[in-house]
């Protein structure tokens, strides 16, 4: 069957809100090399990340997840100039406006020098991504956005920086997603990469 008109409207009106923030991310993570590469590192494993993207987030249903080379690719044909190679990647879209954005570099301080590329260039960007604080969420420090006056949420954890566009989520909802997801990251095994000279093969 076709998809009716309502149904196409919950998927592209959450696309909107997540190509702005996609924008600001790309942005973060491209960085200029000699040659063009692939965005994602041959590694021992299929995408860690893949097991944190849940079916449902406070009663909003998943409708699109990718991972991978994919994700990065997604991510890459959001801003211009090539990104910053990683071990792993997803991009999960929620029901009403929710979506998680996680990447995990090769270590800690790659993944810590991202995360304040991030920052920087969100100061640049206008709009309200400038306006940028910290919060507390369960007990996690993150920092906070305001695009359009709209709260987003972004942090690290270990080797991955996390991105979190919460909709229509209660606090309830979104204290327990920073949770579980940086307990799935905690529970991750150590990153294995084969090849790092020019990215993936």
């Amino acid at each position: 069957m076709g998809w009716s008109l309502k149904r196409w409207s919950r998927v592209a009106f959450p696309l909107v809100i997540i190509l702005v923030s996609a924008i600001v991310i790309g942005i973060v993570i491209a960085r200029p090399f000699s040659r063009p590469q692939r965005e994602l590192y041959e590694t021992a494993r299929s995408s860690e990340l893949a097991r944190i993207v849940q079916n449902e987030i406070g009663g909003k249903k998943l409708l699109e997840s990718i991972t991978g080379q994919e994700a990065m690719e997604a991510t890459r044909r959001l801003h211009k100039g090539q990104v910053r190679p990683a071990a792993d990647a997803v991009i999960a879209s929620y029901e009403e406006e929710v979506s998680i954005w996680l990447t995990r570099y090769e270590n800690k301080s790659i993944a810590d020098e991202q995360l304040e590329k991030m920052k920087q260039a969100m100061s640049r960007f206008g709009g309200g991504f400038e306006q940028l604080s910290t919060e507390k969420i369960g007990g996690v420090e993150v920092f906070v956005t305001r695009p359009r006056g709209k709260v987003q949420f972004f942090w690290r954890r270990g080797d991955v920086t996390a991105y979190i566009i919460p909709g229509t989520l209660g606090q309830s909802d979104i204290e327990r997603l920073v949770k579980e997801v940086n307990e799935q990251v905690d529970g991750l095994p150590p990153v294995v990469i084969l090849n790092t000279a020019g990215g993936a093969k």
